[in-house]
Parts: structure tokens; sequence; C-alpha cells
């Protein structure tokens, strides 16, 4: 209600600069917001196999249909 935007963070002010913390902030949640669309639709939070490369395959396989899905909407876009 002040204007006042409350950031906290474990890094360094070395490694990011006061400048870029509001701007690093606002990219991360775009970031969470692509995944958390990503479960709902793909349900990257549901694996069927137990043994490693079957999980491997399954998550490698459902990215791909998400990433072939959203270059088929961007190219109907247009």
């Amino acid at each position: 209600m002040l204007g006042w935007t409350l950031l906290v963070s474990n890094a360094p002010a070395t490694m990011i600069p006061l400048e870029h913390t509001g701007l690093l902030y606002t990219v991360r949640w775009q970031i969470e917001l692509v995944f958390k669309l990503w479960k709902s639709q793909m349900q990257l939070n549901h694996i069927a196999g137990l043994r490693k490369e079957r999980v491997q395959v399954e998550l490698y396989a459902k990215l791909i249909g998400l990433m072939t899905v959203r270059l088929l909407a961007h190219a109907s876009a247009f």
C-alpha cells in the first residue's frame, strides 16, 4: 500500500546487483507460471515408471510433447 516491494534472497549482493533483483524476480515468476502450466497440462508430476531409464524416457517424451504443442500453437497464431 505504500508502494514498497520487499524481496528476500539468499544470494550475496556481489552476485546479484540490487538494480537487477526486480527484473530477476519477474523472470522467475514467469518461469514458475510456465512450470505450473506444464505440470497441469502434461502431468509432469505423475510418472508411471519405476526404473530410472523409464522415468527419463517418459519425462523427455512429455517435454518434447510440450515443446511441440507450444511451437504449433505459436505457428498457428500467425
